[in-house]
């Protein structure tokens, strides 16, 4: 049962296209709830497979933040404002890759790995916010990313 939600989890968050914002919390959505169906054991798994699914979803929105700067040239601080919000959700998308490394780390040496999970959700949630916060940044500008 366990391998089979993980499973179907995993497939939800690679097949979901960016067609609105709340489709790009998808990623984020779908470590934390592979984490407590299915246990600790697999938690870095899925941190690391659901987060390359979010990696997909921001290169889709940096291609068409490249075409809109390609084709209607924005001022130096709108380009300044979207490249601080993909370093913001850089940064969070490797805490939560190492929270997830951190927590895979104590389960195997101890069995429990309480502490590095809550760690984990938070950075979870940071990273989720972060991308939120990149595409809305984006879309600031009229860029329909369901047209990618």
């Amino acid at each position: 049962m366990k391998r089979y939600l993980f499973t179907l989890v995993t497939a939800l968050t690679l097949v979901i296209t960016p067609i609105s914002l709340t489709t790009l919390v998808w990623p984020a959505a779908g470590i934390a709830l592979v984490a407590s169906v299915t246990g600790c054991k697999t938690a870095n798994t899925a941190a690391y497979k659901v987060t390359g699914t979010a990696v997909v979803t921001v290169d889709t929105a940096m291609k068409a933040w490249g075409d809109y700067v390609r084709d209607n040239h924005p001022s130096v601080e709108q380009e300044q404002r979207v490249k601080d919000a993909y370093e913001k959700y850089q940064a969070a998308a490797l805490a939560v890759t190492t929270a997830g490394a951190a927590h895979a780390r104590v389960l195997a040496a101890q069995g429990d790995a309480t502490g590095p999970l809550t760690t984990l959700n938070a950075a979870i949630a940071i990273a989720s916010a972060s991308l939120s916060d990149l595409i809305a940044a984006i879309q600031r500008f009229g860029i329909k990313l369901n047209n990618y």
